[in-house]
């Protein structure tokens, strides 16, 4: 009864919040939002909306506050806010609050274009230890190397079960062969297949001059009915 009471209070807040922010009455809107936090200290969305209120008043310390807890609770819209607009340095987060796969390895690849290779590994290998623990959705195999992309497949058909495809990838981190269905796959399903190899031949890895010239790995892919 009382999560359901808290729930409610949310939800309502959040309705009045948002119609105070349409208004463009912006010191109600935050205040009413703020409101939130003291009911439900996670609420990411609440988060967010503070952080456009504080972009909008100019407080750039106070929005990237906000959004960078909106990063630890697991955004990844609020990477991208950080980026351009408040010129973040993620080099200066913490990586130990945040737990997500996909936020962590989406700001290792914000780290590694800035060049910033040592601490765009520990975000990548951090972000492969969470997709491992929390879903079986996907795994990547390359010894000794991290995919820099990491598309999934699409899912157009009606059947369901594991599918493990071989890759070969170049020293510049190219897929140049995959064969889907391998040992360890648990479906023949023709459609699963196809959409499995074609995310793998799209999947870009780590270069590595000092690879082999034809390295070998695997991906493997779980379709599951919802």
């Amino acid at each position: 009864m009382g999560y359901s009471q808290n729930h409610e209070q949310i939800r309502l807040l959040t309705e009045k919040g948002d119609k105070y922010y349409q208004q463009n009455n912006i010191e109600k809107a935050e205040k009413t939002f703020k409101k939130i936090i003291k009911l439900d200290s996670l609420h990411k969305d609440t988060y967010f909306n503070l952080g456009a209120i504080a972009l909008q008043k100019n407080n750039a310390n106070e929005a990237i506050g906000y959004f960078k807890k909106c990063v630890e609770l697991g955004d990844l819209g609020a990477i991208d806010i950080l980026e351009t607009n408040l010129n973040y340095d993620f080099s200066k987060l913490n990586i130990d609050k945040v737990e997500h796969s996909e936020v962590l390895y989406k700001i290792g690849l914000k780290l590694l274009s800035k060049n910033d290779k040592e601490k765009a590994e520990l975000y990548f290998l951090k972000s492969n230890k969470y997709n491992k623990i929390n879903s079986s959705d996907k795994q990547f195999t390359l010894e000794g190397r991290l995919p820099l992309n990491r598309p999934l497949p699409k899912f157009i058909c009606s059947k369901q079960g594991k599918v493990v495809v071989s890759i070969i990838v170049d020293r510049k981190g190219k897929v140049t062969e995959a064969t889907a269905g391998v040992k360890g796959s648990t479906t023949t399903a023709n459609c699963l297949l196809k959409e499995a190899k074609n995310a793998a031949l799209q999947t870009k890895w780590q270069p590595k001059p000092n690879a082999p010239e034809n390295q070998r790995g695997q991906i493997t892919y779980n379709f599951k009915l919802r």
